[in-house]
């Protein structure tokens, strides 16, 4: 299972394929242009992403390693208990759905919920004590550098990274990205670990998976039902979101 001449990696966020939403790999061989207008979004969004944590008022979220990273006032779509959803994430999520041939209204429906889960399950993550150091996330980094070297399809890669400075670049955009996706990564893994254990002498292989992903989706919306999530006024004060967010 683990022949290197067959690896593949995919190109964005592993988060869209844990989360069941979408995977690169199923890309048609004729839409050569996805690589390459995906990684324009990818650096388009890194970019904003820098500016908007530089001058950051809040933290996008309470508490972990993702916690470091913040963001402004403007750019806060909804609030959770622990964890905020930003314009930015859902404009990036959005993207990737428009490359994938969804019409703008379902690719704004399905990126809100996507981002929304995915906030939440980190929050959920951390709240189970599966916070990550800064130095696994380099390692985890690390590997995925390893594996996109020796990826089958390694090309495609090369179009998203060609669309960065450097290589160099792109793998401090993934550190970013992995702050927020590894510790969901380890948490949905544990509880899988858990649940295969448990039944696995009781349904075949496909029943077992069918399963999961179903555990899977009630976990998604249940993490993201104890968030609360609201919608942000765009008049709202900053002092007064400010007083909000930190006695949630």
């Amino acid at each position: 299972m683990k022949n290197k001449k067959i690896k593949r990696i995919t190109i964005i966020s592993v988060s869209l394929i844990l989360l069941g939403a979408l995977s690169v790999l199923c890309v048609q061989a004729n839409q050569n242009d996805f690589f390459k207008n995906w990684g324009m979004d990818v650096k388009k969004h890194s970019d904003n992403n820098k500016q908007i944590n530089k001058y950051g008022d809040f933290k996008v979220a309470k508490k972990g390693i993702f916690s470091s990273e913040k963001t402004k006032l403007g750019n806060i779509e909804e609030i959770g208990k622990d964890v905020l959803v930003t314009d930015e994430q859902v404009s990036s999520a959005k993207d990737f759905y428009l490359n994938k041939g969804s019409d703008p209204k379902t690719a704004s429906k399905d990126a809100i919920e996507y981002v929304k889960e995915e906030n939440a399950l980190y929050a959920l993550a951390i709240a189970n004590g599966f916070n990550v150091t800064q130095k696994e996330v380099v390692d985890y980094v690390n590997e995925l550098k390893q594996t996109y070297k020796e990826s089958e399809n390694k090309e495609d890669m090369d179009k998203v990274i060609s669309a960065f400075k450097s290589e160099k670049e792109y793998w401090e955009y993934e550190y970013k990205v992995y702050k927020k996706l590894l510790p969901i990564q380890k948490y949905i893994k544990s509880l899988e670990d858990k649940y295969m254990q448990e039944n696995q002498n009781k349904y075949d292989e496909d029943k077992l998976s069918s399963m999961w992903e179903k555990k899977l989706e009630n976990i998604k919306d249940n993490a993201v039902k104890k968030q609360h999530f609201k919608k942000v006024d765009k008049n709202t004060k900053i002092d007064d979101l400010k007083q909000f967010w930190n006695e949630k």
